[in-house]
């Protein structure tokens, strides 16, 4: 069996541009609310495509992975999650990345951006 490190990309071959999306909602359990962190990682590109309508052009979207944490799990930790997702795109960390990060004003989320 693999270990996850020789699953991970080797430096080149992954994305340059990264779509990073990050949340949090709330879900009842245990009776009571607990707060629940979301995310969701793909890369953007290369691969385009063209609206018929006004001739545009977008990035694709690739494969996403998505991540969800409860509360007993702190910010940092759930960031890891998406540092990981962003490694099994293909993202190396020595290589430079362009991030759309899609988000709300939550200061967990711009803190570690």
């Amino acid at each position: 069996m693999a270990s996850p490190a020789s699953t991970l990309p080797e430096p080149g071959n992954g994305p340059t541009v990264l779509m990073v999306g990050m949340d949090a909602c709330k879900a009842h359990t245990d009776h009571r609310w607990r707060d629940v962190r979301v995310g969701v990682v793909a890369p953007l590109g290369p691969a385009t495509s063209v609206d018929e309508k006004t001739g545009s052009t977008s990035l694709v979207l690739g494969p996403r992975a998505y991540c969800a944490a409860i509360e007993f799990e702190d910010a940092d930790r759930f960031y890891d999650r998406i540092l990981v997702h962003a490694r099994r795109a293909g993202w190396h960390p020595t290589r430079s990345l362009q991030v759309v990060l899609l988000g709300d004003g939550g200061p967990w989320i711009w803190a570690r951006t």
